[in-house]
């Protein structure tokens, strides 16, 4: 029995040491009151500068909690004779905090758990002594346990990026018994800021660095507490031409490293050296940005940015590329091979010489970014200490994944992934739109292959991809805390943590909404054109394939959406109305804006050709209505805190995108506009829309998962697809590739029912544009009917190809195979499962020949 109660004692203590810190209003008798709190203990003497700075946060967090002031005492131990007597936080990095390692000797707190690893920190409360005590494995370690402290207590990592107060309390009480954080799931995490040109820049430029007239050190220190706060540590700056070049003021680099942030750069900014901007490289002094030719200026460029920046913490990109993200300059490719392997030289002696330490324990980057990545499959052979940074296709889809042999790399791997772009086939630097269940999918199964070590969001001006950069940074902190049927729940989660948990159910159905509505296309893409594209009928604003009886439904629920979103604000508080139009309002309308305006100018000229004047008239004037609308938004947005967000917003318009001008009509000016209603004025549009065959949609809920082992699991991914969820046939990173030719592969089955006399069907599917897993891997699947042999089918396109166009602005692959039928009334319909992860939003069967749609246009 003595044995079982020692067992039982150790299991409450260990539960007791993994219950997470709670803040509550009400004390227990393990409890500190930390509302009662007056002073926050740091070593200034031996602890890094760092601490102050985030315990000087934390004083500004507590005021705003509490109303009271808060000291921060940099005193040695031998001063802390108060302690005991009256309440104070005690935080410190072990090893380096004198009052800290005196606190652990003394028993107040338990720092073995932290050690020197990663990033952890370990929060303890000590009621008979009055103290709290915080205590960092490294200087961000202590950092991310004061900010959990202020996080706890109602302070939002968005306090200042999105107007959100701190509730206020009387009392507030931590309960924490030694609790240790883990270290970070992925080493590294940040964001990059990119295509700054329409908002940060121009915000900075004409409001909040006026004096500067660009992005400088206010505008970076504010980024740099965001990413703080958020458990981030990494920080691409802004490097178009539009902007002043991070290095080229030289407060920027303090401002980071005062924050504790590691600085990193894109693809295409070796050695931390930014060659879009003159003021770094000027062609016409400094010649042809082409290592091959001009190899000793450019050695000598990023020989002397290292030597400027090497006394701070940074991520060092490898290799070369063009000018300002152009193909890298060279000759032929066997030319390149070589002057790559140059260039990899040339950067680690650079690396050595400056930092005075061996290459293997700098780290460095190589980001396989378009030909980049052609060159390394072609045989660059990449120092294996360096971390292999794979790539989506710029539009969230990874493009591969580590092999198993790439995976026993010790510089391991990471990931460079997009929220916000600008490039072919079209921009979407507007709103943010990609559904977190999408960078959950592709981010998990990037952790799961290897990329561990350097995770980094392209998020274009923060804001709005504020909801995909607290997903991402979410994820990357902890890989765990979200699951495939959490995905779609999380950022709804978040934000009724902000406006009140009574609104989550709304909150939750108005995100998943907005989400899908822009799967089928973005609210960028309404304007059906693209570009740098040489096709005619993308050349201008034009008609999109939506059927008339799909534009409809789109106007209807876009309309649906707009109108939710705006009884939803008017439940909302006045001070809490800035976070909610930012965050959820804008988005929202203006996508409904943005759809409105485009669909109606195409009923417009639907109507018109009818000869519907009265009606077309009245579709004209709502085209121009919503164009107003969107103007009318921005302004909302950017007086939403007075003069502090004037500027910011607008429609960004790409290099030569045309979806943000008002679309052509056609109108009759001697006839009067129709006082029809929108649904009326849909249903005048689609009288006559022809009826020849049909498509009959198979919910997914009708397939049956019949794997071949108990071990090939079906995934049902709730917040992705057409449907609001796709079925994913095994999983990409654990189960193995399976015959699909072979009636025992896994596979999903449903029963379709056939009308009498039909001869043939077309079963049409669309699955998620998914690249192979990594370069041993295909992207097949096979789709089948009764027992026939499948037709074997890829979801991967060879990137910058037309069918690779299609497929990423409308988030799908498309596969339409027609088989013949016999005179029975029910069929087996099979979708065989070749490369795990193959992932299924839609099946249909089309009989005779369907009209023209959205799912039939490509």
């Amino acid at each position: 029995m003595r044995h079982i109660f020692a067992i039982c004692v150790c299991f409450i203590a260990l539960q007791l040491e993994a219950q997470r810190p709670v803040v509550t209003e009400r004390p227990t008798a393990e409890s500190v009151e930390i509302t009662n709190i007056q002073t926050i203990v740091v070593d200034a003497k031996n602890d890094y500068p760092l601490v102050q700075t985030v315990a000087q946060l934390w004083a500004d967090d507590y005021k705003a909690v509490t109303g009271k002031t808060m000291t921060v005492l940099p005193t040695q131990p031998g001063k802390m004779k108060q302690l005991g007597k009256t309440p104070v936080i005690v935080a410190g990095t072990v090893g380096h905090s004198a009052a800290i390692d005196r606190m652990a000797a003394q028993g107040l707190v338990d720092t073995a758990a932290v050690g020197r690893q990663w990033e952890r920190y370990v929060i303890n409360a000590v009621p008979e002594r009055n103290v709290v005590v915080i205590a960092g494995s490294d200087r961000r370690g202590t950092a991310y346990g004061l900010l959990e402290l202020s996080r706890l207590m109602g302070v939002s990592p968005w306090y200042w990026w999105d107007d959100i107060p701190a509730q206020q309390h009387e009392q507030l009480h931590l309960s924490a018994h030694n609790y240790a954080a883990p270290s970070p799931s992925v080493k590294y995490r940040g964001l990059f800021i990119n295509d700054e040109d329409w908002s940060l820049t121009h915000w900075a430029k004409l409001n909040y660095e006026k004096e500067l007239g660009n992005i400088g050190p206010r505008t970076y220190a504010r980024v740099c507490e965001l990413l703080l706060r958020l458990g981030a540590n990494m920080l691409a700056p802004a490097m178009h031409s539009c902007s002043t070049p991070f290095y080229q003021n030289k407060e920027n680099m303090k401002v980071a490293d005062k924050y504790g942030i590691v600085v990193t750069t894109s693809h295409c900014e070796p050695l931390l050296f930014n060659n879009a901007s003159k003021a770094e490289w000027d062609t016409s002094k400094d010649g042809p940005w082409d290592y091959k030719i001009n190899r000793q200026n450019i050695y000598n460029k990023l020989n002397a940015r290292v030597a400027e920046a090497c006394g701070n913490e940074n991520i060092y990109t490898t290799a070369i590329r063009g000018l300002h993200d152009a193909h890298m300059q060279g000759g032929s490719q066997a030319e390149k091979l070589e002057t790559m392997k140059q260039v990899l030289h040339d950067e680690r002696e650079i690396l050595q010489n400056n930092l005075k330490q061996p290459a293997d324990r700098i780290p460095q980057i190589f980001v396989c970014y378009k030909e980049v990545q052609d060159l390394y499959e072609a045989g660059i052979e990449v120092p294996d200490d360096i971390t292999m940074v794979w790539v989506d296709d710029n539009y969230g889809y990874l493009k591969r994944t580590s092999t198993p042999e790439e995976q026993k790399r010790t510089g391991g791997a990471g990931i460079y992934y997009h929220s916000s772009y600008l490039g072919t086939p079209h921009d979407y630097l507007w709103l943010n739109t990609t559904p977190p269940a999408l960078i959950f999918e592709e981010m998990r199964k990037a952790y799961d292959t290897g990329a561990r070590n350097y995770w980094l969001i392209n998020v274009g001006d923060i804001k709005p991809n504020e909801l995909a950069l607290q997903t991402f940074i979410g994820l990357a902190r902890d890989i765990d805390s979200v699951t495939p049927e959490t995905a779609n729940t999380q950022q709804a989660q978040f934000l009724a943590g902000i406006f009140g948990q009574r609104h989550y159910p709304a909150l939750l159905s108005l995100l998943t909404d907005y989400y899908q509505l822009a799967w089928m296309a973005k609210p960028e893409y309404m304007g059906w054109e693209r570009e740098w594209d040489n096709q005619e009928r993308y050349q201008k604003l034009g008609d999109t394939d939506f059927s008339p009886s799909e534009v409809t439904d789109r106007l209807l629920a876009y309309r649906h959406l707009a109108e939710r979103a705006e009884a939803l604000r008017s439940q909302i508080p006045e001070s809490l109305q800035p976070a909610f139009v930012h965050l959820l309002y804008y988005p929202m309308a203006s996508a409904a804006a943005m759809n409105h305006k485009h669909l109606l100018a195409q009923l417009n000229r639907q109507l018109a050709k009818m000869g519907k004047t009265a009606e077309a008239n009245q579709a004209a004037q709502l085209v121009r209505d919503s164009h107003a609308q969107i103007a009318s938004l921005c302004a909302l947005y950017n007086e939403t805190k007075g003069e502090k967000w004037q500027h910011f917003m607008q429609v960004p318009k790409g290099l030569n995108a045309l979806y943000q001008n008002l679309p052509n009509v056609t109108e009759t000016p001697d006839a009067p506009a129709s006082q029809l209603d929108l649904v009326s004025l849909c249903c005048a549009a689609t009288e006559s829309e022809p009826q020849q065959g049909y498509l009959q949609q198979i919910p997914l809920s009708q397939f049956a998962w019949q794997p071949s082992s108990a071990s090939v699991q079906l995934v049902r991914q709730q917040g992705l697809g057409y449907e609001g969820y796709c079925l994913q046939m095994g999983r990409a990173a654990f189960d193995e590739p399976e015959p699909i030719a072979s009636p025992n592969s896994s596979r999903l089955t449903a029963s379709i029912a056939v009308p009498a006399g039909t001869d043939s069907v077309t079963i049409h599917v669309y699955a998620l544009p998914l690249f192979p897993l990594n370069k041993y891997r295909t992207a097949t699947f096979g789709i089948a009917l009764d027992a026939e042999q499948p037709a074997v089918v890829t979801t991967y396109q060879q990137e910058w190809t037309n069918p690779w166009k299609d497929n990423v602005m409308r988030n799908s692959t498309h596969h339409a195979v027609r088989f013949a039928v016999t005179d029975l009334p029910s069929h087996q319909l099979h979708l065989v499962m070749g490369d795990p992860g193959t992932t299924i939003q839609r099946v249909a069967v089309e009989y005779d020949h369907a009209a023209p749609s959205i799912f039939t246009s490509w």
